[in-house]
């Protein structure tokens, strides 16, 4: 049996986590839709690649956020089971 193009393309270890389809939002009019990755164009693979990187950066702002707070915390001596927002500013009143 022959390999489908998709097939070969996971078969490379930097291309395995390759989606069966992806997700294109809504644009100029068009309603968002699912495809197939095996039918995507170059423009559908565009706009989902912007649309899951407008997501990544947000998932970072919040992490990056929430690692703000619990470093502020702990180096105001918060333990573990203590309020990490009250711990924070704490330190922040101090600085």
């Amino acid at each position: 049996m022959f390999d489908t193009p998709l097939k070969r393309l996971r078969k490379k270890s930097w291309l395995s986590d390759i989606p069966d389809s992806i997700d294109i939002p809504a644009i100029g009019g068009r309603p968002a839709t699912s495809k197939s990755i095996e039918e995507a164009s170059l423009d559908d693979l565009a706009f989902a690649i912007r649309a899951l990187s407008k997501q990544s950066s947000a998932i970072y702002r919040k992490t990056n956020a929430l690692q703000q707070i619990y470093d502020l915390a702990r180096n105001e001596g918060a333990l573990g089971n203590m309020l990490a927002v009250a711990a924070a500013a704490r330190a922040e009143e101090v600085a």
